[in-house]
């Protein structure tokens, strides 16, 4: 399956975390898979068995639904919103910066599995662009996970201090 990523001018969008779910029903045994696209927007899910997916990006309205038969490749182009810049640290439960944490966001709309969008610098601090609608949250080895944070489109996180 071949999915194109395109940013809100129509462009392609390059380095965006793609996430390929499977239909209970017909794919039963399907274990869901994450990809990222490349330099052209494109993200490449081979060998799948035949049945219906659902493909989203953390940025996409929602989750677009593709059949593959296995005898034609099946294309799949997802439209981003424009995305929310937030910055801030990630702190420990006694308010200490946590370096290289990793900042997951769970789409909120037809997605439950979070997608890895980035790690904190060695200070702990961050800065990633988020879609509206999403929840980002943070986990680091040896502390609990982070509450999740919402994002809404109508406000922006300035800092997650």
């Amino acid at each position: 399956m071949l999915v194109r990523v395109a940013d809100e001018s129509g462009g392609a969008a390059p380095d965006v975390g793609v996430h390929l779910s499977g239909d209970i029903v017909s794919t039963r045994y399907f274990t869901p898979r994450e990809g990222r696209t490349d330099v052209n927007g494109e993200a490449r899910f081979d060998g799948l068995p035949g049945g219906t997916y659902f493909v989203q990006s953390p940025g996409s309205e929602r989750a677009k639904r593709a059949e593959v038969d296995g005898s034609v490749d099946a294309e799949i182009t997802l439209e981003l919103r424009r995305p929310l810049r937030v910055t801030g640290v990630v702190r420990d439960e006694e308010g200490r910066a946590v370096a290289g944490a990793s900042l997951h966001v769970r789409p909120r709309v037809n997605l439950v599995t979070a997608i890895l969008l980035a790690r904190a610098d060695g200070a702990g601090r961050f800065d990633v662009r988020v879609h509206g609608g999403a929840d980002l949250f943070a986990t680091a080895e040896g502390h609990s996970p982070m509450p999740p944070v919402r994002v809404n489109r109508l406000e922006e996180l300035a800092s997650g201090e």
